[in-house]
C-alpha cells in the first residue's frame, strides 16, 4: 500500500489531472487511480463528534508522485 502525503489544492489538482484515469467516491473517501488501477490521489473526509461531516478534508497524493508533478 503507498505512502501519502497531504498536499495543498492545487498540488492535488495538478496530480489528478496528470494521472488519473478512474476516481472512486465513497462517503467518507474519494480514491483517485491510474491506468494500472493504482490509488494516485485521494480526498479523506472526517466526521464530528455529532456524526456530521466536517467542513475540511485532506487531499493526499501518493509519495512516489507527489514530487513529480509540474
Amino acid at each position: 500500500m503507498p505512502e501519502f502525503r497531504k498536499v495543498t489544492p492545487d498540488e492535488f489538482d495538478t496530480a489528478v489531472k496528470a494521472f488519473c484515469v478512474e476516481d472512486e467516491h465513497e462517503f467518507l473517501e474519494s480514491r483517485y487511480l491510474d491506468g494500472n488501477k493504482n490509488v494516485i490521489a485521494k480526498v479523506v473526509r472526517y466526521l464530528d463528534e455529532d456524526g456530521e461531516l466536517k467542513p475540511e478534508a485532506d487531499l493526499l497524493v501518493a509519495s512516489t508522485i507527489a514530487g513529480t508533478v509540474p
